[in-house]
């Protein structure tokens, strides 16, 4: 008869089991282990605990002259949050209670990794043996140091493995990049400690290895992996494509409900996205419009004009604040008449702008044209138009003597050399020389060329008979805006010639 195979283990092997469990949960350190004082420890108890751990045999080899700052290169890590029944959960399929980096292979699975992370470094307080005659015993005091302002740093990342017997970086033993031609096993796989191990701890902070196997780490505790970024990455398309979409429809059922064209000149003019470019600054307009009747809501036209002559008075604020800061400037003034027949004078001011850096350091240079508004005037004299000029730049306190150029047209009251414009201004700015405007001149040449060549004032002179046939009668104009013969519609425009005040009169 056959002997009866046991499938399950016999008394004396649950005891080896629960023996072995014993021993590895002894090694496991308090949770209180895993919090570290923030407070700056004083001269004489850092002397005091050095002598401590010279008499138990630790060499502690930690000193202000050699600690360094490194918060510029070593980034701020978090503390791990650790969760007990997260850590059960997870425990239940991997089996994991310590984060030794002894009680591990070189290929981590997902669910060890995870674990390690919620467990944190594995920061035992000692005490710590001496693994042969050339090196030296660890310390729990090379988890931290001091910089050279006194404060106190602590090394999140400095581990010491039981199994092993030598510390360790948690962040390159989880993250460093394997591949990488500089790769170094050393913090990986632990080192001996040695003289001056201080130093070996601020050097290896500094290696572009740590750095990035740091900065890894700290994503990994905020959440940014790649799934995570990724999912998140999708959800932020659809719903920004979902919302567009619907804006789209919205603004082109308002603009057919109110049978308003869609389109401009191009693509890129017109109501459409005049409307979706504001809708797209100003999305809380749809709680304003929701609001009942006899609410407030800044609708009403006596609204609309104050802010409008607020806009109108901040952008000419910040025109004169740049005109002022400028080294030179230029005056272009003209007049025209409106419809209630008042001389309106325009005033336009071309300036440079210097554009500096945080160090006060010119980095661009540009020219500006800035229109400044319209002045009405009842005096078009020389000297009037020049009242007019000396106080609006009081008024806004503009250093007229920086002016160095005028442009108006050819008048005789604007070009004078004796007593024109241009000159009772250089009284004022001796070197603000005068310019003719090229656009003024430029009209003028073309106006003398069309006179001198009989075919075009012919042509010109027959165009202008036609318009004054065709608008002189309502009923003429009806019939030529009728004629369906041409394929697009043309109208005919009055000439407007150059008022001949700006022929030159000196």
């Amino acid at each position: 008869m056959s002997e009866r195979k046991r499938d399950y283990p016999s008394g004396a092997e649950k005891r080896k089991i629960k023996q072995k469990r014993d021993e590895v949960i002894k090694k496991v350190p308090k949770i209180s282990s895993f919090f570290q004082r923030q407070d700056t420890v004083s001269d004489l108890d850092w002397k005091d605990s050095s002598e401590a751990c010279s008499s138990s045999h630790i060499h502690p080899e930690i000193e202000e002259s050699q600690a360094h700052t490194l918060s510029d290169v070593h980034p701020e890590i978090e503390e791990p949050q650790v969760n007990d029944s997260d850590i059960s959960a997870d425990n239940a399929d991997c089996n994991i209670i310590s984060s030794d980096r002894g009680n591990f292979g070189d290929n981590l699975t997902e669910c060890e990794r995870k674990i390690i992370f919620k467990l944190g470094p594995f920061k035992p307080q000692g005490i710590f043996p001496k693994v042969s005659e050339n090196n030296r015993p660890f310390s729990a005091y090379y988890y931290s140091y001091f910089n050279q302002a006194g404060i106190k740093i602590i090394s999140t990342w400095l581990c010491y493995s039981n199994v092993l017997n030598k510390p360790y970086s948690h962040f390159c033993w989880l993250l460093a990049d394997r591949q990488n031609k500089s790769y170094s096993s050393a913090w990986v796989n632990g080192v001996s400690v040695r003289s001056n191990f201080t130093q070996t701890i601020l050097d290896h902070e500094k290696s572009q290895q740590h750095i990035s196997a740091s900065l890894s780490y700290n994503n990994w505790l905020q959440g940014n992996t790649i799934d995570t970024l990724l999912k998140s990455e999708i959800d932020s398309k659809i719903t920004f494509w979902r919302d567009v979409l619907q804006s789209i429809i919205n603004v082109i059922i308002t603009l057919v409900s109110c049978n308003l064209p869609l389109r401009g000149h191009d693509s890129d003019s017109g109501n459409f996205m005049a409307i979706t470019r504001l809708l797209s600054k100003y999305a809380t307009l749809k709680e304003l419009f929701l609001k009942p009747k006899g609410e407030i809501n800044y609708l009403s036209p006596t609204i609309q004009n104050e802010i409008i002559s607020l806009l109108g008075t901040n952008v000419r604020n910040s025109i004169i604040s740049e005109i002022k800061k400028a080294p030179f400037l230029t005056i272009i003034l003209d007049t025209t008449q409106d419809l209630s027949k008042i001389d309106q004078l325009s005033v336009v001011f071309r300036y440079i702008s210097v554009t500096e850096n945080d160090d006060n350091v010119p980095k661009e240079i540009k020219i500006c044209e800035s229109f400044l508004g319209f002045i009405a005037v009842t005096d078009c004299s020389a000297a009037g138009l020049k009242t007019v000029i000396l106080n609006l730049t009081k008024e806004y306190g503009i250093d007229l003597t920086k002016c160095r150029g005028q442009g108006y047209d050819g008048a005789n009251v604007m070009s004078g050399v004796y007593g024109g414009l241009q000159t009772l201004i250089k009284e004022h700015a001796p070197n603000a020389d005068y310019v003719h405007c090229a656009a003024h001149a430029l009209n003028l040449v073309l106006n003398d060329a069309a006179r001198h060549v009989r075919e075009v004032s012919t042509f010109f002179d027959n165009l202008e008979k036609i318009y004054t046939f065709f608008g002189n009668s309502i009923k003429r104009w009806t019939m030529l805006s009728d004629d369906s013969s041409e394929k697009y519609l043309i109208t005919l425009k009055k000439l407007q010639p150059q008022r001949q005040k700006e022929v030159f009169q000196n």
